[in-house]
Order: C-alpha cells, then structure tokens, then sequence
C-alpha cells in the first residue's frame, strides 16, 4: 500500500450559512463568525468533501509544542518517569491537532488494515507500552505476546538494516505486503493497547476510502504540521531520557542526531521485563 501526502493548503472562506466545522452543530454566522479565525483546506477527501481545518488553532498548538520542546525537552537530563509524563502530554496535544482531520477520514473502529504494515517507535515510547503491559495485562497475555515476539522478529527488518539500505521504503513496503499483523491487535480487531499506542500509530489517517484500504491501493494521507512538531519533540524527547541517551544515530539525510526507533518486536525481544538498548 502506497501513501500519497496531502501537504498543499489553501486558504478557504466559511460561507455565513454553512455548518460550522467545530462541531457545534450551529450555522458558521451564529457560532464562529466573529472570532477571527483563519481556515484553510487541504483538497477533497474521498467523499468529495473539502477538508476544512481551522489553520489559527491549528497553528496555536504548532506553537505551543514548539515551545514546550525548547523550555522542557531541548539539552535537558530527563529521568525515565519524566519522559513517560512528557510523552502522554505530546500524545495529547498531538491528538488535538489531529482531531479536526478525523471527520473527513475513512478510518473507523475495527478497522485494521494500518495494523497489518511495518511501525515502529522511539525507546520511551516502548517503555509507555512495557509499563502498561505490566499493569494491564494477565501473565499468560502476556506469555502468548511474547510468542507472537518469537514467531513474527525474524521477518521484520532490524533498525540496521534500514539504515543501511538505500531501498528503505522498499523493505518496509516487502514486510507491510506480508499483511503479518500487529502483535497487538485483538481478534475483534482493535488495538489491545490504544492508550499508550506509539505516535506513528496515531497519526496515521486515510482520507482515501476504506475500500481503497482493503484492496492495497494508494490512499491519501494529511501531512499535518501539529504531528510534524509532535514527531520532532518526541525524536528528541527520546535523545534527553538520561537512561536511554546512547540509543540515537547521526541522520545524514536530517543533519543532525535522530533517536533510534525499533519495532515493538526488537524493542522487546527479550520480553517485557525490559527494554532491549542493543546498538
């Protein structure tokens, strides 16, 4: 499965009778009308509907995690337990930014072709799953987690390998083909760990329809400037988690330093009691 980004935005004027897409309910002219905001589009979904986002809020939260990465994350120590609280306030304010694109997608629950693809996460985020595995999870849920760990790592490409090859996008599109899916989708197909799932997890949408999702085809995805920065302040949240400072790389692509992100099967492969920090 292909994905195509829709990054083009477009400034759009709200017509005084038309719906108002906070989700009040109201006309535009009795709900938003007067406060100012700027809108913007980035195309048309697979229902012919113009997605519609309110670019000043959208660009409010832009700022504000920006922010919060220089003040909190940037040259810092950061204990274990602080990441942990950093990285479910990123989710947060990443999911805000995210929420106002979800009524034009095609994604719904039980839907679970996104859980049949390659994904992987930064060391914290890892470890957000492992604690609440460890708190959530019977003993023999978790044995049979492990097992699924055992039967699928083989087929997965390591971090290094991906970093070696100049194919990357060819390895993960030869694992996703397999259709080999998540260990932690349940058999009703829904995700076991929707809490604390990883952030990749999160920001996956579909504005193609679910029908283009089912037969493989290219579908088309935002390119959204809130996960954009959410993405960049979890890459370095990773980098200042004293504990977990060794596990990043030089990206000669980027210029600078990235964190290393592992699939949970790597990040676990010696079960959940811990982290795997192998270089």
């Amino acid at each position: 499965m292909k994905e195509n980004l829709y990054s083009s935005e477009k400034k759009i004027k709200l017509l005084p009778n038309q719906q108002c897409i906070c989700g009040s309910g109201l006309r535009y002219k009795e709900c938003c009308l007067n406060k100012n905001f700027q809108y913007k589009t980035l195309g048309k979904n697979y229902e012919n509907r113009e997605i519609i986002f309110n670019y000043t809020k959208t660009n409010e939260l832009y700022n504000h995690i920006s922010n919060f990465l220089l003040k909190e994350i940037l040259n810092k120590e950061l204990s274990v337990s602080k990441g942990k609280e950093y990285i479910k306030y990123l989710y947060k304010i990443g999911e805000e930014g995210t929420r106002p694109f979800l009524n034009y997608a095609s994604c719904q629950k039980g839907c679970s072709n996104c859980c049949h693809i390659y994904m992987d996460c930064t060391v914290i985020e890892a470890d957000l799953i492992r604690e609440y595995l460890l708190k959530n999870f019977s003993e023999e849920e978790i044995f049979n987690l492990n097992n699924k760990i055992k039967e699928t790592i083989n087929e997965l490409p390591t971090y290094k390998d991906l970093l070696k090859n100049n194919n990357v996008n060819d390895s993960i599109k030869s694992f996703s083909d397999k259709r080999i899916p998540c260990i932690f989708l349940s058999s009703d197909n829904t995700c076991s760990i929707y809490e604390v799932r990883p952030f990749n997890c999160r920001r996956l949408i579909n504005f193609s329809s679910t029908s283009a999702c089912n037969r493989g085809e290219d579908i088309i995805r935002p390119n959204i400037s809130v996960d954009n920065i959410t993405f960049y302040a979890i890459n370095h949240l990773a980098m200042n988690i004293t504990r977990y400072k060794k596990l990043k790389t030089y990206s000669e692509a980027e210029g600078e330093d990235r964190a290393i992100y592992k699939s949970i099967q790597h990040w676990f492969k010696d079960g959940f009691n811990d982290i795997d920090r192998s270089l």
